[in-house]
């Protein structure tokens, strides 16, 4: 199976669903992935790929190259994180959406051949916009740079409760909206995993 995508800036979503990802599952499966720069791209080669995937395709270069690997025969298979178009004011992306944005992912979602998303909530919100199936595939861990502490693997003591969180700097808000969890609760434990400084 060979997988084409657009080359992405590193940052939280293509950590835990996209490039990197793809790295490991590679590793795994014997599959290939190639993430390459649109301008420099030799289109000879897209008849090569079975498959390519897009990873929030809110920019016109995502729709050419989502039309070039459709005349190409390419499977399109399109990956949401989020509701794109209904991010709340407290988080720093929703700065990023606009009408070209909005218009762009539409035209995206009405060529897929398949859409993949975090939740069973999203799945549902996301399949009222599309004809393509929309399956969950919940976010990647990647153990072999980060230890999963033993709380992960239900070492913890029984009477306390245990939240991991993973979410980028751009979910601080949400963050604020338990913070009586954080202050009131003697028996609720918070595990802060990623990287610094977004993920």
């Amino acid at each position: 199976m060979k997988i084409l995508s657009l080359t992405h800036r590193p940052n939280g979503v293509t950590f835990y669903r996209g490039q990197n990802v793809f790295q490991e599952l590679c590793r795994q499966t014997g599959w290939t992935f190639d993430a390459v720069d649109p301008k420099n791209f030799d289109l000879d080669r897209l008849p090569s790929y079975d498959i390519y995937f897009d990873l929030r395709p809110t920019k016109q270069e995502n729709i050419n190259m989502i039309y070039l690997a459709w005349k190409a025969g390419l499977k399109i298979w399109i990956d949401l994180d989020d509701l794109l178009w209904q991010i709340p004011a407290a988080n720093s992306a929703s700065v990023n959406w606009s009408p070209e944005a909005d218009e762009n992912l539409k035209k995206a979602l009405a060529n897929a051949d398949i859409v993949t998303t975090t939740t069973d909530a999203l799945a549902e919100a996301i399949s009222r916009e599309t004809q393509a199936p929309v399956a969950v595939v919940p976010n990647a861990w990647n153990d072999r740079l980060f230890d999963l502490p033993k709380a992960w693997n239900g070492e913890t003591k029984k009477e306390f409760t245990t939240y991991f969180w993973r979410g980028s700097n751009t979910h601080d808000g949400d963050l604020y909206a338990h913070r009586i969890a954080f202050q009131l609760s003697e028996k609720t434990l918070f595990r802060f995993m990623g990287a610094l400084p977004w993920y």
